[in-house]
């Protein structure tokens, strides 16, 4: 597995943790996100790569530093 696969998989799983912390779908994540629905589905099961403005958007929508947002799927 490539160091990039790896970062996809541990921002899918991020995710996963903060909507089950949430208690939200994916479309309401996505609204408190600013994105679309389809976005947050690519990068949950890892078909986009995201950009560091995507990463810290989530993670300012999530209210963390984005290093405990990473952190969250170790």
């Amino acid at each position: 597995m490539t160091q990039e696969q790896t970062i996809h998989l541990n921002v899918g799983k991020a995710i996963n943790h903060y909507l089950k912390m949430f208690g939200m779908n994916q479309s309401q994540f996505a609204i408190k996100c600013g994105m679309s629905r389809s976005m947050i589905t690519y990068l949950v099961n890892s078909k986009r790569a995201p950009s560091i403005r995507t990463l810290q958007k989530i993670s300012d929508s999530c209210e963390v530093k984005l290093s405990e947002f990473i952190r969250a799927a170790e």
